[in-house]
């Protein structure tokens, strides 16, 4: 066995201070003892082991000690191998919940409805990073994540356990690097090189928001994908979160567009609180005027939308109204459609609100086909339908405008029959395209 010497060097100094002692003075000073012990351990060859004056060790020793103050569990980084990191590696992970993956792979509507009505009331409207590591004793971790492999940039998560907050900006199809730091760890715990698996949904959690996502990642039927990282869709701004503010931040978001009804909600203080340039397009509820007072009523805000939708300065959008799930899902209707997104992934699209604490699902909850009058909402307080999602599909194809049999053709005549310009279609097909 290897023998381990411990040399104790002491060295003590004694300080006195001046002054007689005198049984009648009133000041009467005492000898100062201070002890520095320097503890070195050495092995048999007389190499030095470690020492326990480190200033790093200490700072951890402080730190366990008021890890063991608050009654946890903790042990220091020296009390661990250092981990070796594989950044080399690629490994896929998958963002998306295991039952929105399920559904978004599943090609049969039966099968995708059987999805949202066993599983609708699960709110999923977040990113799953299935990161792990092992613990070191700390009672919170931080994650980076960066496209970079120096880490700049990076993207900061918390994590309370051995897994990563279900929060995140992961983008599918990307390629990120990441690393985990606990309280008590020098260096990092674990980490790697992991690519995101391709996904036409990508959930953003913005802390005080619901049901956001990109609208990016739709196959279009030209062969081409709708870009991520260029429209976000989602609910109203108002209750947003400092935190959520920050995550706002880090998409870089500059332009909010606003398609509720009434611009009376608490809109300015949300307008002074985000910063973003605001527009605010009066928009109605209901799908089944989608051609006419609809769309009438904001006709003349649609040459201004899509003069805004062709300056690729006002990138990326954020695009709402109070739940981001009928009026902001007409306009995406709308805005996808016209790049070639077919309707069933459409309407794909717009069931995904279940996931987010609010039904929408086709036949009014019967399952089916996607027949014109198969996605139903039901709005009880007005005690009308208001948004029957097939009837846009049937408009637009029974339409004048459908002049070839494709929906995005219907679209695009509409638009230019509402005083939209050619050239910023045509601007917007090439921002938001790949």
């Amino acid at each position: 066995m290897k023998r381990i010497i411990t040399l104790t060097l002491a060295f003590v100094m004694l300080l006195s201070v001046c002054g007689c002692r005198s049984n009648n003075s009133e000041n009467n000073s005492s000898a100062v003892e201070i002890i520095e012990v320097e503890e070195i351990v050495v092995d048999e060859t007389g190499s030095q082991i470690a020492s326990n004056v480190d200033q790093s060790e200490n700072a951890s020793i402080s730190q366990n000690d008021d890890a063991s103050s608050q009654g946890g569990t903790s042990s220091t980084a020296s009390d661990k191998e250092t981990v070796t990191i594989d950044y080399n590696t690629v490994t896929e992970v998958d963002i998306c919940d295991e039952i929105v993956r399920l559904y978004l792979d599943a090609t049969d509507p039966k099968k995708q409805y059987t999805f949202l009505s066993q599983y609708g009331d699960l709110m999923l409207d977040h990113q799953v990073l299935p990161l792990e590591w092992e613990s070191d004793g700390s009672h919170t971790y931080t994650v980076y994540i960066s496209e970079n492999a120096d880490f700049s940039n990076a993207y900061v998560m918390g994590a309370s356990g051995n897994k990563p907050d279900n929060t995140g900006i992961c983008v599918p199809g990307k390629t990120y690097y990441w690393k985990v730091l606990g309280i008590y760890s020098k260096e990092p715990l674990a980490g790697g090189k992991i690519k995101i698996k391709d996904a036409p949904v990508r959930w953003v959690k913005l802390e005080g928001v619901s049901n956001v996502r990109d609208m990016g990642g739709w196959k279009t039927e030209s062969g081409k994908t709708v870009s991520y990282e260029k429209i976000y869709r989602g609910a109203m701004l108002d209750d947003i979160t400092t935190k959520g503010l920050d995550t706002l931040k880090t998409l870089g978001i500059k332009t909010d567009i606003d398609v509720r009804s009434t611009a009376s909600w608490d809109t300015h203080s949300a307008v002074e609180r985000t910063g973003l340039k605001y527009y605010f397009i009066d928009s109605d509820y209901s799908y089944e005027a989608i051609l006419n007072e609809f769309i009438d009523t904001v006709g003349p805000n649609l040459q201004e939308l899509f003069k805004l939708l062709a300056d690729e300065s006002n990138y990326p959008i954020y695009l709402h109204c109070g739940g981001g799930t009928d009026r902001t899902g007409t306009y995406s209707f709308i805005l996808n459609g016209l790049l070639g997104v077919s309707y069933e992934d459409l309407t794909r699209d717009y069931e995904l609100t279940s996931y987010a604490g609010a039904d929408r699902w086709r036949g009014n909850g019967t399952g089916g086909t996607f027949a014109p009058d198969d996605l139903i909402h039901e709005n009880v307080s007005n005690s009308q339908v208001d948004a029957t999602w097939g009837v846009l599909n049937k408009e637009f194809m029974e339409s004048e405008y459908c002049t070839d049999g494709k929906l995005s053709t219907a679209i695009e005549n509409f638009l230019l029959a509402r005083g939209v310009k050619q050239e910023h279609i045509d601007a917007y097909k090439k921002i938001m395209l790949e």
